[in-house]
């Protein structure tokens, strides 16, 4: 039980110090880490875990490209729900 508790504290250890290295390049460009959406984070801290951070911004980046891309036409509501939709497969598909 004690092997579960010592597990889960260094994982939140590990996810507050992605948070932090993520909100340190999005505020670079201007972007509050933490107003983002929900599956956005999800993607970003997932991606910073295998590329770090800077990369996982670039990845999402080159997320947003291809949705617009893909999708020529959208309103910028329907890209961005677009673009949850895209994260929220990614994200899935990751697990």
């Amino acid at each position: 039980m004690f092997g579960f508790f010592k597990q889960w504290a260094e994982n939140a250890s590990e996810y507050r110090q992605l948070q932090q290295e993520l909100t340190g390049v999005m505020a670079r460009s201007g972007v509050n880490f933490m107003h983002l959406h929900p599956e956005i984070t999800k993607f970003l801290v997932g991606m910073a875990r295998e590329v770090g951070a800077e990369n996982a911004v670039v990845k999402l980046n080159e997320t947003i490209e291809l949705v617009a891309t893909s999708y020529p036409g959208l309103t910028q509501e329907q890209a961005q729900q677009q673009l949850i939709r895209t994260l929220m497969t990614i994200n899935t598909l990751a697990r």
